[in-house]
């Protein structure tokens, strides 16, 4: 086998080409944040992995409990204190064939660190989003590696000067590119519900935890695109950047088949119940701390 045009031994080239995430992107993936060398609600992750597990029909002989003790060796061994976990989990490997039925794969997997600045954390300052077509499979609920469609889409929001891309799925808002979607209207909070249009959270789960505690009445339903417009405030979610308040919002020529067009969210500042919200997500840190 040749890998950039240089030989790889017999055994290398088996256990690279041969891995079913590499040939289909048959696999999954968590991403955990820790603090302080400790993990941010590890279970939660664990329960959606092998929720994952289970519906992909993947034979995984490691439990939930061994992968936390690695997870925690890894963190205990960086020079950081602060960062985040990657935890990738493969079909397997065998020759390339489509159909897993019958086959006797076992579950590869792999977990590396990364450090992470503290400065991602509850940002202060509005992001601008990009709004395009949601054009991916229909088990969004599923994290699984294979994420073309996802890279595509962030990659577009990105080359056009925003942090993230919200997704729109017959004219609903379903989720973003690499985070869940929120807005505010009349002091009500909307997010789509956890169904297979979207992945089920952490991050966004800790959020409606939050707004119980502050006693804002959620609604979780698909609202429209005319709605994210129109949203008092707005704000993303996710494992890495955790809450990010979106101020501005482009709407993509792709999109509408006009033109791009820019509309500002809250007065282009951090909306007052993003805020009670990201408070709440600190002050936890702190006593998980």
């Amino acid at each position: 086998m040749l890998f950039n045009g240089k030989k790889l031994n017999e055994a290398a080239a088996n256990k690279f080409w041969e891995d079913r995430s590499y040939l289909f992107g048959d696999g999954l993936y968590e991403v955990i944040r820790f603090y302080n060398r400790r993990p941010r609600y590890p279970e939660r992750h664990m329960k959606r992995l092998f929720n994952g597990i289970k519906e992909m029909e993947m034979n995984c002989e490691t439990t939930s409990e061994q992968f936390l003790v690695a997870m925690q060796s890894l963190i205990d061994e960086v020079p950081y204190a602060d960062g985040y976990i990657y935890l990738q989990i493969s079909r397997g490997s065998g020759p390339r064939w489509h159909v897993y039925t019958g086959q006797n794969y076992t579950c590869h997997w792999v977990m590396l660190p990364f450090e992470t600045p503290k400065s991602v954390a509850c940002p202060e300052k509005g992001s601008k989003h990009l709004v395009y077509e949601d054009f991916r499979w229909k088990k969004c609920h599923i994290k699984s590696v294979s994420l073309q469609a996802a890279v595509w889409i962030k990659s577009r929001g990105v080359q056009k000067g925003c942090d993230e891309t919200i997704l729109v799925r017959d004219g609903y808002v379903t989720e973003c590119a690499t985070s869940n979607m929120f807005i505010v209207k009349n002091q009500i909070l909307y997010t789509h519900p956890i169904n297979h249009l979207i992945l089920a959270g952490v991050t966004r789960s800790l959020v409606l935890d939050y707004a119980k505690q502050l006693h804002l009445q959620i609604i979780e339903m698909p609202f429209t695109y005319k709605d994210l417009l129109h949203a008092d405030e707005a704000f993303s979610t996710n494992s890495i950047f955790e809450i990010v308040p979106c101020t501005s919002i482009l709407v993509d020529a792709d999109f509408t088949g006009i033109k791009d067009e820019e509309k500002i969210i809250s007065n282009g500042v951090v909306g007052p119940i993003t805020k009670k919200i990201q408070e709440c997500f600190r002050k936890q840190l702190i006593y998980q701390l």
